[in-house]
């Protein structure tokens, strides 16, 4: 459900970010559509029992079909996702990260996850993504993102620790971190073909300077 009040953008309204990991790798981010079934299947089908685990919060034994299926059904618009891609020697594009946002029936607070595919962890992946929602929800007039996290899932925390999240123990469960973060919204410019940006540009001047530098990202 799109939170009441909340000015959802009609999608596709995020914009494709080419952007270069800490280590130079190029990567693109991009909203999730139903071209990218079978890369995003492979994804999850890739992670390790670990990864699952905290991205499931333990709950059940893996993705079920039925799950990885809610998953893919993303209307960008109450449900927004975002992947991170890069492109293997063969030329073929592999999915390396995910990072989504849904409403949660409270009026603008939505619900984030992020899940980076394990070879790819520590590697500024998470980091890139979460910059990329942030800005999206952000966007969209989400007021407040939250997300539940093992309170031993140190590599998350320190992830969104350094985005600005507040931590602190979820209710009613002593295992769980609550990660809380309020948004300022922001409202997109009406843009004229002359003043019309790089594909590759977005409302993020850091981002921006930072892909001019050559780039960025820290952890995760």
């Amino acid at each position: 459900m799109t939170p009441e009040g909340c000015s959802i953008p009609v999608y596709p309204a995020a914009p494709v970010r080419r952007r270069r990991l800490p280590d130079g790798r190029p990567v693109v981010v991009r909203p999730l559509e139903a071209e990218d079934t079978r890369r995003y299947t492979e994804f999850v089908r890739g992670l390790s029992a670990e990864t699952l685990y905290n991205r499931l919060l333990g709950s059940g034994v893996g993705i079920t079909p039925d799950r990885l299926q809610r998953l893919l059904v993303v209307d960008q618009h109450s449900h927004v996702a975002l992947h991170a891609v890069i492109r293997l020697d063969d030329g073929a594009e592999q999915i390396v990260g995910v990072a989504r946002f849904a409403g949660t029936g409270d009026d603008c607070v939505a619900e984030l996850a992020v899940t980076v595919a394990d070879e790819w962890q520590g590697k500024g992946v998470g980091t890139l993504l979460l910059r990329a929602l942030l800005l999206e929800a952000r966007r969209a007039g989400v007021h407040t993102l939250v997300g539940d996290v093992f309170r031993a899932n140190a590599p998350m925390h320190a992830l969104l620790r350094n985005a600005g999240f507040g931590l602190a123990v979820a209710p009613g469960d002593a295992q769980l971190t609550r990660a809380t973060k309020a948004l300022a919204p922001v409202r997109p410019r009406a843009r004229s073909a002359r003043t019309a940006p790089r594909a590759n540009a977005d409302a993020d001047p850091g981002a921006a300077r930072s892909e001019r530098n050559g780039i960025i990202i820290d952890s995760a």
